[in-house]
């Protein structure tokens, strides 16, 4: 049994690896700058109230509960490197738990397990594009808007239903 572990400890550390040099291979570009896109673009849009984080979704909310993200490359076609994208990726919501308030029935859906899933109007919820094209950072499917022109208006806690 204990040797069984081992073996398991041992492929997950490799995968694991593998994973993460698999990665750094597909991404030519500066992951420090999409770091700081990505964390400047999650500073405005969520914000942590007593432990729970919580993100405006037009008239409702979302709330999450242990909220994190991870920032992905998605990597380069010759296409995108002729279209003048420097980098394409996005980042995905991490949570143990979540919840909408639906502006509708006025109230908060149950606690659900994991991460938001559901599809709308051509965006998930779980996850924003991010993109570098001419020396600029995007946001969004169509690259319409400058990340470092995003600028929603502040989340306030007493604000929240």
């Amino acid at each position: 049994m204990a040797r069984q572990k081992s073996q398991t400890n041992r492929r997950n550390r490799f995968l694991a690896g593998a994973a993460v040099a698999f990665l750094a291979v597909t991404c030519a570009c500066s992951n420090s700058e999409a770091d700081m896109q990505a964390k400047q673009y999650w500073s405005k849009e969520v914000k942590n109230c007593g432990g729970i984080y919580y993100r405006r979704n037009g008239n409702g909310w979302f709330a999450y509960k242990d909220f994190s993200y991870h920032l992905y490359s998605s990597g380069l076609t010759e296409a995108d490197k002729l279209n003048g994208f420097e980098w394409k990726g996005g980042m995905l919501i991490e949570s143990s738990a979540h919840r909408e308030w639906n502006p509708f029935y006025h109230r908060w859906t149950d606690w659900t397990s994991g991460n938001p899933t559901v599809a709308f109007v051509g965006a998930i919820q779980d996850r924003q594009i991010l993109v570098k094209k001419g020396g600029r950072w995007y946001l969004g499917p169509f690259s319409n808007i400058e990340a470092s022109k995003y600028n929603p208006p502040p989340i306030n806690c007493s604000a929240v239903p």
